[in-house]
Order: structure tokens, then C-alpha cells, then sequence
């Protein structure tokens, strides 16, 4: 069976894949991407292997460049978490990437 896959879910695998790929993926232990293509805006959850400031503050400086590639298509906001999996309300079916 061919899984058909919209605009929105490859732009959410588009950004989940370079958002890890851009901060480390030796740096992160899981990351997110959750798309509402009503308002086109996403938000981007990342549980890094180091969780301190300092690591924290590099990753941020890399999403914000990472929000400019993609600042035509949508709006971002990004959110460090402890736990991936227990990070909020999301639900499973709402996550259109998610890299463990």
C-alpha cells in the first residue's frame, strides 16, 4: 500500500530532518514537528542529549537560522523538552515528524 503524503506532512519531514540535521544529530535524542496547515505555523520540540543552557542556547541560535530557510512557508516556534513523548498535550496523530 502507497502512503499518499501531502505538502504539509513533507514540509514537516522537510523541516524535522534539517533542524536535526543542522544542530547535531549526535547533539539531539528526539525531535518533533507538529504542523497546523490552518495557520501555517509549526512547532518544533527537541529533547537534546545535553539538556543545559549552554546547549540549549546553541540549538536555539541554529532553529532560529533554520526558521529563515523556511520563513516563506511557515511560521515556527520551537519548544526544549525533557521527555519527547510526555512534552504536552499533543497528541500522537497531530505529529507529523518525529525523529527518535
Amino acid at each position: 500500500m502507497t502512503e499518499i503524503r501531502d505538502q504539509w506532512s513533507i514540509l514537516a519531514e522537510s523541516i524535522g530532518q534539517y533542524s536535526a540535521d543542522m544542530i547535531g544529530r549526535d547533539h539531539v535524542d528526539a525531535l518533533s514537528v507538529v504542523l497546523d496547515s490552518r495557520t501555517q505555523s509549526c512547532t518544533v520540540s527537541v529533547e537534546l542529549h545535553k539538556s543545559t543552557r549552554e546547549e540549549q542556547l546553541r540549538a536555539m541560535r541554529i532553529l532560529l537560522d533554520v526558521e529563515g530557510v523556511f520563513l516563506d512557508e511557515v511560521t515556527m516556534s520551537f519548544d526544549f523538552v525533557e521527555d519527547i513523548n510526555n512534552s504536552g498535550p499533543v497528541l500522537e496523530s497531530q505529529r507529523q515528524f518525529q525523529a527518535v
